[in-house]
């Protein structure tokens, strides 16, 4: 993470301190003709509150890249910023090429958790190759929780999965199944507000993607003769509630808030999601 004093310090708060994450435990990637190493880097440690971290939280839930001889710091990009959703980059990046103007690019291609998206960057630069946009996204109201007010949404290609889902978006695969699910989004007061919902602590939330969604360990290959990018995706929500810790957790694994499985029984100090496939 960044510190006070450091490049792009100042993105924590206090919550550098004692602090677990952010991990690298994907891939990394190296282009050996520029002799270069893209990192993909993990979310923070409290994986859903960041309460005690304020800030955008850098370099977490980003793709880094430094020469790889030495170390030394190139460039990043940041795919979620103060990143409350377990975001974390676990797929390794792709090394593309990209034909925009007539001119070859070398790139790197992200793929995220996060609605499928992808973030195609200038290898040398980072510079997005697309534009990306900062957009509005629904803001926590956990108490204690300062959410990033936008994320960054790329403008090309576009999702390959869904950013959200409402009650109209239940599994219709037979009547049963929708009314199993139906009774169950009704009885537990299940809301999502689109890409970037945060857990709340009222009803049960619906991430969407979640935890295990989107593009993730599988990863993305890169076929020069056609130019296609190959995705491993999954359309796979997560749900949960946040509620008040009981003072007993560490420092950096969410001293304020944690979250509850959606039957109401405390999951513990441990965040802990359920992932339900039915939905």
């Amino acid at each position: 993470m960044a510190r006070p004093g450091e490049r792009n310090g100042g993105t924590w708060g206090d919550g550098w301190k004692d602090r677990g994450g952010p991990p690298i435990w994907g891939l990394m990637t190296v282009d050996t003709e520029r002799g270069m190493v893209f990192i993909p880097t993990g979310n923070p440690g409290g994986s859903f509150y960041g309460g005690d971290r304020p800030g955008n939280n850098l370099y977490a839930t980003s793709v880094v890249a430094l020469d790889a001889a030495t170390g030394a710091y190139k460039w990043h990009f940041q795919t979620t910023h103060h990143d409350v959703f377990d975001a974390d980059l676990a797929a390794a990046p792709a090394l593309i090429d990209v034909v925009r103007d007539g001119k070859r690019i070398a790139a790197v291609a992200q793929v995220t958790k996060m609605g499928g998206m992808v973030f195609i960057l200038d290898r040398v630069t980072g510079k997005p190759i697309y534009p990306v946009e900062e957009r509005k996204v629904p803001i926590s109201k956990v108490p204690g929780e300062a959410s990033s007010p936008t994320q960054p949404f790329p403008t090309k290609p576009a999702p390959w999965s869904r950013l959200g889902m409402t009650k109209a978006d239940i599994t219709t695969v037979t009547p049963e199944s929708n009314r199993f699910c139906t009774d169950w989004w009704d009885n537990e007061h299940m809301s999502n507000n689109g890409a970037y919902t945060s857990y709340g602590a009222e009803g049960v939330t619906v991430v969407f993607s979640g935890t295990i969604g989107g593009g993730n360990w599988g990863g993305a290959a890169f076929n020069p003769q056609l130019g296609y990018l190959f995705v491993n995706t999954s359309s796979l929500a997560t749900i949960g509630r946040m509620v008040p810790g009981t003072g007993a957790e560490k420092k950096g694994a969410c001293p304020q808030q944690y979250l509850e499985d959606p039957w109401g029984e405390p999951t513990g100090r441990r965040l802990v999601v359920a992932a339900d496939r039915r939905l």
